[in-house]
């Protein structure tokens, strides 16, 4: 979408929203029945001309919402209101659950095509359609959703590739965890922690978020056993050898050393590696990327060192 006026004067809102307001419900659903109007969804629920069954020429909006409920529990039209059980009373404002929502636009996201009109049917006055295997349907989705979520500053974005809706990270996250997956790997286990932290963080639930922060301590952790401790003495010992690969620069060092020192402790302190009643929880996804990108950026800083150190 070409950016409107206050987003070329000011620029875009800052995508830090979390929840779905009614206005941004209101638009994925125009944006959905457009799609249903224009039978993208068509092909995956087709229904079929009166004079032969196989010849699609509309959406069977039956089907599709049926499907639908079974995975979502909403069904087709999409509302935005809720119907009060007395007659006298107004209808309340709708939105479903976040989850409800994307798991929608993931599951729709599958099934569009893009139609074309082929032979016209003189006598029931319809095209019969036709289907091109191709990723138009898949792309104008994808950006349309992503120009409504930029639009109301929201911290997700939708995948083109594989159809998943997804938290945003920043170009120097991006660009942290290319440079982190990218450099020497400890091991195959710690390779593992390292890419399921990476690929969990950029989940638009809190909780897979929370996991792949998680799996990032478990790989800094690993991280700091480099020098192949066999005891809990011994692993500080690892830790003081890797601080050691930074004595070019002693000022530098102590940075490095007290950094390691204070992760360690927010490990142990915060949800992260515990889970015991009396530490402290994470609230939300701003707390998560945090400590996210100031961890990974520790464990490329020790990683990129090793690998100079062994030159």
């Amino acid at each position: 979408m070409i950016p409107l006026y206050t987003q070329r004067t000011f620029g875009s809102k800052p995508r830090i929203n979390d929840e779905i307001t009614l206005p941004l419900w209101k638009g994925i659903i125009a944006f959905l029945e457009k799609m249903e109007q224009k039978n993208f969804f068509a092909e995956s629920y087709p229904e079929g001309c009166m004079d032969n069954q196989t010849d699609i020429w509309s959406t069977d909006t039956n089907k599709l919402s049926d499907e639908l409920e079974i995975y979502t529990e909403l069904t087709w039209p999409l509302k935005t209101t809720k119907e009060s059980d007395n007659y006298f009373e107004d209808s309340q404002p709708y939105i479903p659950t976040k989850y409800e929502i994307f798991d929608t636009l993931e599951l729709l996201f599958q099934k569009i095509s893009t139609p074309s009109n082929g032979f016209y049917h003189t006598f029931c006055r319809h095209h019969h359609l036709n289907f091109t295997n191709d990723n138009v349907a898949k792309t104008e989705f994808s950006t349309q959703i992503n120009d409504l979520f930029n639009a109301k500053g929201m911290i997700y974005e939708f995948n083109p590739i594989n159809g998943h809706v997804e938290t945003i990270v920043g170009e120097e996250t991006k660009q942290l965890i290319n440079n982190a997956l990218a450099g020497k790997m400890m091991d195959a286990q710690y390779k593992g922690m390292l890419e399921t932290a990476c690929i969990q963080i950029t989940n638009f639930r809190i909780d897979i978020a929370y996991q792949g922060l998680e799996k990032l301590w478990d790989a800094y952790e690993r991280l700091k056993c480099y020098f192949d401790p066999k005891n809990q003495k011994e692993k500080s010992i690892s830790a003081s050898r890797i601080v050691a690969l930074f004595g070019d620069n002693l000022l530098f060092q102590t940075e490095v050393n007290e950094e390691m020192r204070k992760l360690t402790e927010l490990g142990n302190a915060l949800r992260i590696r515990h889970s015991e009643t009396y530490q402290s929880t994470l609230t939300n996804h701003k707390q998560i990327h945090y400590l996210f990108r100031r961890c990974l950026a520790l464990i490329v800083l020790i990683q990129d060192q090793i690998v100079t150190s062994n030159m």
